[in-house]
This record gives C-alpha cells, structure tokens and sequence, in this order.
C-alpha cells in the first residue's frame, strides 16, 4: 500500500510511504500525484519511506517499471529511506532515471528530508 506524506503540498516533491505489497492502484495513484505536481513544476522530486515493504504485485511491477520510463526525465532527485536489503533494486532503479538518487537508513530520516528539500522549488 503507498500513501501520500504530508507536508510538501507547496513544493516540488511528492512524499510516499510504502508499507506491504504495492498494487497497480498504488502506482496508478503515484501517477495522478507526479502528473499533478508536474502542471506547477518544471522537475519534480519523490521522497519515500518503505515501511516493511513486500515487493510489488505483478501488475504493480509492470506499471511501476513502465512509470519509470514515462517519467525519468522529469525525476531530478530521489530520496529513499529503506535498509540495505534495497541496495541492489536501488541501483536498477537509478540507472532507470536521469536525476540523483540516494538511499538513506531508517535512522537517516532527517538528513533524507534536509537532502530531498536542499533547493527545491516551492509554489507561490
């Protein structure tokens, strides 16, 4: 299940906390929320904590990978806040999206939201 974190209303990011298995709704979700962010901001960024995350289900998978695609060039920065487990679906994931990536431990929640807000664009 994905929801939306509260608190970047204003700004360029989109806060998602993962928790369980993500579906094709969750991403369908993830989609409307960039598309919305993207009619205000040139770039967006996505800030994520994943909360016992279980994977995807398998159409989840397909429209997050295809997601992936339709929006890398509009992602400028990515922050992730998930154990070293992730480490290696990070890399696939980076090479995936034309900004910068960066996990961050569970503990490192703070420097993860100083870092995905250092310069971000902010609504009037």
């Amino acid at each position: 299940m994905v929801k939306l974190i509260e608190g970047f209303e204003k700004t360029n990011i989109i806060g998602l906390e993962i928790e369980g298995s993500v579906s094709a709704a969750d991403i369908n979700m993830v989609e409307e929320a960039m598309e919305a962010k993207l009619q205000v901001f040139p770039k967006i960024r996505i800030y994520t904590e994943m909360i016992d995350h279980k994977g995807w289900t398998f159409a989840g998978l397909i429209k997050d990978f295809f997601n992936k695609f339709k929006f890398a060039a509009e992602i400028e920065r990515s922050a992730v806040i998930a154990d070293q487990s992730w480490d290696d679906a990070m890399q696939l994931a980076d090479q995936l999206t034309a900004g910068e990536m960066r996990r961050f431990s569970p503990r490192q929640e703070s420097e993860a939201q100083s870092w995905i807000r250092h310069a971000s664009l902010i609504q009037d």
